[in-house]
């Protein structure tokens, strides 16, 4: 049996205020390229479909049409998703029914019986291969646990659902499919961010686990990897960086072939996202000299065209001396180039209360940063997002006026 398994698809996100839409549909074809090259029998996303709560419903329609042309073109084949602690899906309701005409499996919640217990078998999905029905095997398919979902101890929990399985299943390979932090794991983010992950609820000791499953089809961190070395392991990682401490993550999907004796053995199938990611330089930072013959080496934009594949870049700079007139110089030849800034700081400055300029800033140029400044002087501290995007919408207002 041959499953795939992705996770951390945050449709929905931008970066640094761009919109992301035309990278998800890229990533979403390379999927489907995927489905018709290796026949999956069953496809597992492990949570975090969606980057948020409130999603745009142009981000709704990207999935369920891509869930759509999925099941059309693999009618056979099963897909189980569970959600996770960004997800949309855990609020809504309204599209259960499409998932239903489409036999899409949504595990948003830890069901419960009418007595209140938890009825651990309505998250053991059976699933069987396409061409063979006699090859079975069951998805414990877990959404993102917060501490009022369950009772007692989380190690417990999945326990008890391992054992139901066994006894439900008898010896069908067991896959767990969670949205979770696995103890050990290896995390490539910010130190600030790291108590996040390491106060949660969903910290999990999965090494025990492990024994006594096929395979542990994890998502919530973005990158992929086998966890303590573990070939049975796995977070699948985000196919596009969220963030630039995400720039060097590798993108994909694994696939598991599961074998009669329960085994399985994995392949790692590889995703080159649409736009680049990158950190200029890599260590320490660069002159605005060295910067600006950075910038240049980019084809010159055209105006007429979209810029969905330009690169997102952030630029490092260290110079004493660094005045607005070489900012605003740089800032004008970004304007005009194949390439979009997102992060442009002097390092050597940082630490005496300058902040980095964003994507909006450099848009703005020099109105922008005129009015920023004055900001910062009289309040003594930054300009909130939603004033900085408001100023954005005002000059691009000006600029249309100006046409």
């Amino acid at each position: 049996m041959k499953i795939f398994h992705t996770a951390d698809w945050h449709i929905g996100h931008t970066f640094y205020g761009h919109d992301r839409t035309q990278e998800h549909e890229h990533f979403l074809n390379w999927l489907l390229q995927q489905t018709r090259i290796q026949h999956p029998d069953v496809v597992l996303i492990a949570g975090d479909v969606f980057d948020s709560y409130k999603i745009s419903v142009n981000s709704v329609c990207l999935f369920e049409n891509f869930l759509e042309q999925l099941t059309r073109e693999n009618p056979e084949m099963r897909t189980i998703i569970t959600t996770g602690n960004h997800d949309y899906l855990r609020q809504q309701e309204s599209s259960q029914a499409i998932y239903n005409r489409l036999g899409v499996q949504v595990r948003t919640q830890i069901p419960r019986d009418s007595k209140g217990n938890i009825d651990y078998e309505e998250l053991c999905i059976p699933v069987s291969a396409v061409n063979n029905p006699e090859e079975t095997a069951v998805i414990l398919a877990v959404p993102f646990l917060e501490e009022k979902d369950i009772d007692g101890d989380i190690v417990f929990f999945f326990e008890e659902l391992i054992k139901t399985a066994q006894k439900r299943f008898s010896n069908a390979p067991i896959i767990l499919m969670a949205h979770i932090f696995a103890s050990g794991a290896k995390m490539a983010i910010p130190e600030s961010y790291k108590n996040v992950f390491v106060e949660a609820y969903n910290v999990v000791d999965v090494d025990s686990l492990s024994t006594k499953v096929s395979y542990m089809a994890l998502g919530h961190i973005h990158d992929a990897q086998a966890v303590n070395g573990n070939n049975k392991i796995w977070y699948s990682g985000s196919p596009l960086a969220l963030d630039f401490h995400e720039r060097d993550f590798q993108h994909g999907i694994n696939m598991i072939n599961i074998q009669t004796d329960g085994s399985g053995i994995l392949e790692r199938l590889s995703y080159q996202p649409l736009c680049q990611v990158m950190s200029v330089p890599s260590d320490g930072g660069m002159s605005i000299h060295d910067a600006m013959k950075f910038v240049s080496s980019f084809e010159r934009a055209n105006k007429k065209e979209q810029d969905i594949a330009y690169p997102y870049v952030e630029i490092k700079i260290k110079e004493d001396s660094l005045t607005d007139q070489k900012m605003e110089m740089l800032e004008e030849e970004i304007s005009q180039r194949q390439i979009r800034v997102c992060k442009l700081k002097n390092i050597l400055t940082q630490k005496q209360g300058k902040v980095d300029l964003t994507s909006e800033d450099i848009q703005q140029i020099i109105p922008g940063k005129i009015v920023r400044d004055a900001y910062r002087q009289a309040y003594n501290e930054e300009m909130p997002d939603n004033m900085t995007q408001m100023l954005a919408e005002v000059k691009r207002t000006c600029e249309k006026c100006e046409q």
